[in-house]
Parts: C-alpha cells; sequence; structure tokens
C-alpha cells in the first residue's frame, strides 16, 4: 500500500480496578485521539466488558463501567474491531459454579485506520487471497510463506489498478458529464435572463397613448 500509514499502537494493563482509574484511562485516550488525526489503533486488556454478554460467571457487571466504556469509544471515534473464534480472551481459572469469563482484550481503532482497509470487505478482493493462500509452494514453511506473499502482493497490485482505474475513468465521465450539464444550466439561466428582460414592463400606456 502507498503512503505513510502513522499508528500509535498502545497495550494497557489490566491493573485497572476502579471507575476513577478507568476514567484517566480514559482521559489519555481523548489526549492520542487529539494527537492524532490520521489511522491509528489501540489494543489491550481493558480490563471491562462493552455488554452484557461479554461475560459468564459469579459477580454481577455493573452498568455504569459499560456506560463509561461506550461513551469514551463514542466520543473518541473509536471501533471495535471484533475478534475472531471464542469472544471471551479472559478466564479465572477456576470451574464449574467459580468460573468467570470475560472478553478484556480487544483492538480499537478510528475510521481513518479503516479507511485504509476498505478492499478487504470485497468479494473479489477476498478470492484473491484465498487463491493465493491455498496456492501450493515447494521448500521449507518461511520460503513458502514468501512466495506466497510475493504473489499475493503481485496479483492485488494488478486487481487494484484495475479497479481504481475504471473508477477514476468514471469520476472523469461523471465530471464531464457534470461540466455540460453546469454549461447547459448556464445557457438556460442566460436565455431565460435575456427573456425576462425583453418581457420587462418598462411602462404603461392608455388608449389615448399616454
Amino acid at each position: 500500500m502507498k503512503g505513510r500509514m502513522q499508528i500509535t499502537q498502545g497495550v494497557l494493563t489490566n491493573n485497572i480496578n476502579s471507575v476513577n482509574t478507568r476514567k484517566d484511562l480514559w482521559a489519555s485516550l481523548a489526549h492520542i485521539a487529539n494527537q492524532h488525526y490520521q489511522a491509528w489503533l489501540i489494543d489491550g486488556d481493558f480490563n471491562v466488558v462493552l455488554s452484557w454478554e461479554e461475560k459468564l460467571g459469579r459477580l454481577p457487571v455493573f452498568f455504569q463501567e459499560m456506560k463509561d466504556f461506550a461513551n469514551c469509544l463514542t466520543e473518541y471515534g473509536l471501533f471495535d474491531l471484533g475478534y475472531s473464534g471464542s469472544i471471551y480472551t479472559w478466564w479465572n481459572e477456576r470451574t464449574y459454579e467459580a468460573c468467570i469469563i470475560k472478553r478484556l482484550d480487544r483492538v480499537l481503532s478510528n475510521q481513518q485506520f479503516l479507511n485504509k482497509f476498505l478492499s478487504i470487505q470485497d468479494e473479489e478482493f477476498q478470492n484473491i487471497v484465498r487463491e493465493n493462500w491455498v496456492a501450493d509452494f515447494e521448500g521449507n514453511p518461511f520460503l513458502i510463506f514468501h512466495h506466497k506473499i510475493k504473489k499475493l502482493k503481485g496479483d492485488l497490485t494488478k486487481w487494484s489498478k484495475e479497479v481504481y482505474r475504471n473508477i477514476f475513468q468514471r469520476l472523469d465521465t461523471l465530471e464531464e458529464v457534470i461540466q455540460d450539464e453546469d454549461k447547459n444550466t448556464k445557457f438556460f439561466h442566460a436565455y431565460m435572463y435575456g427573456r425576462r428582460k425583453r418581457l420587462h414592463l418598462h411602462k404603461i400606456q392608455n388608449s389615448q397613448g399616454e
């Protein structure tokens, strides 16, 4: 990908056990958000769940903790990037009635970061990645990985040029249409202005010519 992506990445410790301490953390996130106007993400153990579904086991989930966390994400424009596999990332290593599991670890990013990877939602993009990843190569695992990445890069570069070239061509065509419409609009307004001028009532004259 061309261009430079600026990413601020931090790992949060899991000793944030009070509401007030978490508010200090949310304030530090506000500082990061205000300092970085480009793409950035942050990951780690936030020691708080975002919904009731992210905890199983004893002890209640405090609504105020979830609310503060949700407000933090909304206010600073952060998005949860989701997960793969089990939703839960923490276990108290106990079983049966004493078992508690939660989703405490997550990765958050801003909209600018998400905009960098819009192509991954494209079905054709996903097919290219899938086809390259199942391709057969000989050699040790590192060499195979290198060959797959190299081939994938070439195929994605070719795909990107074709897709975005078509997009730019469409934009050029749209711009020409808009310019033509603008010219027609200007002509129409000029025509109507001249017609109104010709039809303008300059004076009123009676039957005696006065």
